[in-house]
C-alpha cells in the first residue's frame, strides 16, 4: 500500500512538472 501510495505521488510530481514546463514554453511564446 505504502508503495502504490509512492508511485502515485511520483506520477502526480511528473505530470506537475511536465505541465509547468509546457505552461513556461507557452509563455515565453506567448511574450
Amino acid at each position: 500500500m505504502r508503495r502504490e501510495t509512492l508511485t502515485i505521488l511520483g506520477e502526480t510530481l511528473i505530470k506537475f512538472i511536465e505541465t509547468l514546463t509546457i505552461f513556461d514554453e507557452t509563455l515565453i511564446n506567448f511574450i
